[in-house]
């Protein structure tokens, strides 16, 4: 014991007496000294009588019938048993009326030595927490090792700890629970005037890992995915989440993109869970978020970041929703249950019964990314018209808190200053580094992507882009420069011009009209790199390369003049009554026929089915 008061685990003696408190109400008091004074009339009456207990009956009869109306319109009527043990109590406790008082008991004093509960204290704190009657078992061997006399039974030392517990509660929480029970059942908490911040002031961002199976797009393979969320601590109201099918930090700033589109305008501060944990459960190898370049994308945007006291979920107002949100993850077939006890049937042994069932009821299919979020985004807002059952805004809802302080946040001087445009978001989505540019744009999730601005490119890209719309994705070079928004791909009806409709045919028209006029805006670009300039070059080297030595300026117009030109078929330059001959002229005139007689075949081909 002396080590524990030592150390500062134990700060306070034991009290192997308990003192029974002798602080009564008036109401007490008057019934225990009319008990006193009914005893003490009940004693004198049969102190002289030959038969006492009849002579006592006698007394109590009369009692009844109004001899003693004083005493009687306290008490009301009573019986001869019922006297005899209050006199029987006020014995024991050597005739002090207090002991009459009802509701009043007297414990007696245990006698537990301060050996006997030094050794009794010190094993009932073990770190390991033993129940009461092992750790009492121990220290009663102890007791007989050290020699110490040991005569009470294993009850009044169990009775001795749960007093103890009692007045120590605080190191009874530590020694058995850590910092974490401290702080959760024992340390008081610090109330939030949420009537002193508006919506989107103060927004939350922590993780959860989904307690149901899902599709991972990454690898078509069945995983729990983690959700990470930003929660309002004024409405207590889901924001903006994003779904991680991988460990990536971006996945916070890419919530904090959607929590920002939905608010339409900036958080002021955010609080991130700092906690190791949370950061070894959902991102591997980060040992700090305040090393990761999370803070400098915020700040980016004036948000100030604060990272939450670790081991300490009170200062997370979002805790308490992860739990109500096990509702939501009951609903979907693929529930995985929140611990090993509450897991469904079919995962235990031999449930073929349950197996069965489950993939009847699945059909051997599991709920999308897309799909997931959309039931997610229906789910809150079925609990945003649930009315808080407790806490600040008990009776309200979360959508009335949200939509009130919204109006009065939109009527601040400064809330123009907090708006920004979708564009100024872009960095906060996620990047896939590993793409590159084909012919058809981009391909992600087995979707292309494509714009003009890729065409005629081929090469790695950077992208951003949105689990949630996929209907466009960021393109970046490799050194961080924006190229364009790709558009995801739309296909065509085989026969449009046949049985298609006309909103199908102008599609295929504006298709077919923009290869035709990429083709030849690469067919004009060539043309230029293709000038005279270019085929006079090559004459002088075909001349050089015959041996003999380079001509003179003058003698090159000749050449070209008697040149024949051949690609597929020969054109020939004819004289046009001049020495000049225009071969640029020529060779526009042979690509424009060419392009007209390309385009219009393709169209041909592709109604035509050949």
């Amino acid at each position: 014991m002396k080590y524990y008061q030592e150390t500062g685990l134990i700060k306070r003696e034991p009290e192997p007496i308990a003192k029974a408190s002798r602080e009564l109400t008036e109401k007490q008091w008057e019934v225990a000294l009319a008990r006193f004074d009914l005893i003490k009339l009940y004693i004198e009456s049969s102190e002289k009588a030959d038969n006492k207990v009849k002579a006592k009956q006698d007394f109590i009869e009369a009692y009844n019938h109004g001899a003693l109306p004083d005493l009687m319109k306290i008490l009301s009527e009573t019986s001869y048993k019922t006297v005899e043990r209050w006199k029987k109590t006020l014995k024991e406790n050597s005739f002090d009326p207090i002991s009459l008082a009802p509701g009043y008991t007297y414990v007696k004093p245990r006698s537990v030595t301060k050996e006997q509960a030094e050794i009794l204290i010190r094993e009932f704190l073990n770190p390991n927490s033993p129940p009461k009657r092992e750790a009492i078992r121990i220290a009663k061997n102890i007791m007989r090792i050290k020699g110490i006399e040991d005569t009470l039974s294993e009850c009044t030392y169990e009775r001795f700890l749960n007093d103890w517990v009692e007045k120590n509660y605080d190191l009874y929480a530590l020694a058995r629970s850590g910092e974490k029970g401290l702080n959760d059942n024992v340390i008081f908490s610090i109330v939030r005037d949420l009537d002193k911040i508006e919506v989107g002031d103060i927004v939350f961002a922590d993780g959860k890992t989904l307690d149901f199976f899902m599709m991972n797009p990454l690898t078509g393979k069945p995983k729990r995915m983690t959700l990470i969320l930003f929660f309002d601590m004024k409405s207590s109201m889901p924001l903006g989440f994003d779904i991680m099918p991988s460990e990536n930090v971006m996945t916070i700033a890419s919530a904090l993109r959607r929590t920002i589109l939905l608010l339409g305008f900036r958080p002021k501060v955010v609080y991130i869970d700092n906690g190791k944990a949370f950061r070894s459960k959902y991102f591997q190898g980060v040992s700090d978020f305040e090393t990761t370049g999370i803070k400098g994308l915020f700040e980016r945007l004036e948000i100030k970041t604060i990272f939450a006291k670790k081991y300490h979920g009170q200062s997370k107002s979002q805790e308490r929703f992860h739990r109500t949100m096990s509702e939501y993850e009951r609903l979907m077939p693929s529930y995985s249950g929140m611990n090993p006890i509450d897991k469904p049937a079919r995962f235990g042994r031999n449930e073929i019964f349950h197996r069965t069932l489950y993939d009847r009821v699945t059909e051997g299919t599991l709920p999308t990314v897309r799909q997931v979020y959309e039931t997610l985004m229906y789910w809150f807002t079925v609990y945003g018209d649930r009315e808080h059952q407790d806490g600040f805004y008990k009776g309200r809802t979360p959508n009335e808190i949200f939509s009130e302080s919204l109006e009065r946040v939109k009527a601040l001087p400064d809330f123009a200053s907090r708006q920004i445009v979708k564009d100024e978001l872009r960095y906060l989505m996620l990047e896939e580094q590993v793409r590159d540019i084909r012919k058809n744009g981009i391909e992600l999730f087995s979707k292309p992507y494509w714009s003009e601005e890729l065409y005629g490119r081929h090469h790695k890209a950077i992208i951003k882009y949105d689990f949630f719309d996929d209907s466009e994705i960021l393109v970046y070079d490799t050194k961080g420069n924006f190229i364009c928004t790709a558009i995801r791909g739309d296909m065509v009806n085989p026969a449009a011009r046949m049985f298609g409709s006309e909103e199908e045919i102008k599609q295929l028209e504006d298709k077919l009209s923009l290869q035709g006029r990429l083709k030849k805006l690469t067919i004009s670009t060539a043309k230029e790199l293709y000038n005279n300039d270019y085929v006079n070059m090559r004459q002088l080297m075909l001349k050089s390369s015959g041996g003999d030595s380079a001509p003179a300026a003058e003698d090159v117009a000749p050449l070209i003049e008697n040149k024949t030109i051949k690609n597929k078929k020969s054109l020939s330059v004819k004289k046009t009554g001049t020495d000049d001959v225009d071969l640029s002229q020529l060779i526009n005139e042979e690509a424009e026929s060419r392009i007209i007689h390309t385009f219009q075949f393709e169209k041909d081909e592709y109604e035509g089915g050949n």
